[in-house]
């Protein structure tokens, strides 16, 4: 899970520790706790969009030096993230995420990030053809040239599904020609 806050660096003490007294009057931890540090400057474009809708940003920063009374900096720069994928522990991440969802401060000072929108495959065999077997990646590039060119299909969506999901250098490089606006014509003089 993702989460966005319009504070920049945004501090959540979102498990605590578990802790015990043993009889020899030593301490001992029982469970690890997990204070939640939000990363400034992490934000994607939609994340960004998403914090303007969502939040009300007060005190307002000025630019220094600024002529106006009150000239306020983007607050895009406020914006800051966490993701609970960086917690390698499933059970720990888990209750991270339970805490997270279930604080007051939920809604107010940060919020869960919209799931991105993944784009659909250009055609419904698309994700099938990879090199395996005696299909060769040229193959393939070959392929999916084929279906761009006879079957009319946008290259510009195309290489937009590939860059978001295989990432196949050899196959945006194959599209990449096709989506010149205006085909290079040599002028011939009369």
């Amino acid at each position: 899970m993702r989460f966005i806050s319009w504070i920049t660096q945004y501090k959540l003490m979102a498990v605590h520790q578990g802790y015990e007294v043993l009889a020899t009057g030593q301490g001992r931890v029982t469970s690890p706790g997990y204070t939640v540090e939000f990363r400034p400057h992490d934000a994607t474009h939609a994340e960004r969009e998403q914090a303007r809708r969502s939040f009300q940003y007060r005190g307002l920063v000025t630019a220094p030096g600024s002529e106006k009374e009150l000239d306020p900096i983007d607050v895009q720069h406020r914006v800051s993230t966490f993701d609970t994928n960086v917690i390698a522990d499933s059970e720990l991440r888990a209750r991270v995420e339970k805490a997270l969802l279930n604080n007051p401060d939920f809604g107010r000072d940060y919020v869960l990030a919209d799931e991105p929108v993944k784009l659909p495959p250009p055609w419904p065999a698309y994700d099938k053809l990879v090199a395996q077997g005696r299909r060769t990646l040229e193959m393939v590039v070959e392929k999916i040239k084929a279906q761009v060119d006879e079957a009319g299909y946008d290259p510009v969506a195309v290489i937009a599904y590939e860059r978001e999901n295989l990432n196949r250098p050899e196959v945006i490089a194959a599209l990449e020609p096709q989506t010149a606006d205006e085909p290079d014509v040599e002028l011939v003089s009369a």
